[in-house]
């Protein structure tokens, strides 16, 4: 069985108020990410400080603003295998890291995958799944 890495990425600018959750839920996760990557997009708050409270997090600087070029920082800087990215206010099930692993070794020709997801900060569709399926009856 060949053992892949995961490297988690997450874009940051000024998310103090969620990153601490975002972590957590890395932290617990039923398999670890191999590396965690956060991406200083010009923070002006204390988010920076808020992640440097964990250990083996790196954290890297983007000066151009904006989340595609912190995301791509990120991923240039990934030493896994397996690259997922998430938002610095979501919060991973326990078993994210394991189900990217499984979904990319059950079939070799995956390239990407999303997950469920679930909107938690928006009171109108509180906890909804309903914008995922939304979402992904129109992408097709």
């Amino acid at each position: 069985m060949i053992v892949m890495k995961v490297s988690v990425v997450i874009p940051v600018y000024n998310e103090e108020k969620y990153i601490e959750n975002c972590l957590n839920s890395l932290m617990k996760q039923e398999e670890k990410p191999d590396e965690i990557i956060v991406v200083d997009n010009n923070c002006t708050d204390q988010t920076i400080f808020c992640v440097k409270k964990y250990r083996d997090i790196k954290i890297i600087k983007e000066k151009k603003q904006g989340i595609i070029a912190a995301r791509n920082a990120g991923f240039n800087h990934a030493q896994g295998d397996i690259i997922a990215r998430c938002d610095a206010d979501a919060i991973m099930p326990k078993n994210w890291v394991k189900k990217i692993k499984n979904d990319f070794a059950e079939n070799k020709k995956i390239v990407a995958v999303t997950p469920v997801f679930q909107l938690f900060d928006i009171s109108l569709i509180n906890k909804s799944l309903i914008p995922f399926y939304i979402y992904n009856f129109f992408r097709n």
